[in-house]
């Protein structure tokens, strides 16, 4: 199941870097760290949740200058 949630959260932050605003994304994680679905557990504060929201988009605009990413090409395959 975590690797599904992680799947298709990737698949969405690929999407969201095509043709969103630097906010849009981080919103975006932000809401599917919090979102029913996908949450992180109930143990994270809120305040653990902006940091690990925060953690991701650096992370996404690192990692995906372009799509696809030249850092994951590579594991693609």
């Amino acid at each position: 199941m975590a690797k599904t949630l992680c799947r298709s959260g990737i698949t969405l932050i690929k999407k969201l870097v095509l043709g969103s605003t630097r906010d849009a994304v981080r919103l975006t994680i932000q809401d599917y760290l919090w979102s029913e679905q996908t949450r992180l557990p109930e143990t994270y504060s809120e305040e653990d949740v902006r940091d690990k929201t925060e953690t991701v988009f650096v992370h996404v605009f690192r990692a995906y200058p372009t799509v696809p990413s030249p850092y994951y090409a590579s594991m693609a395959r």
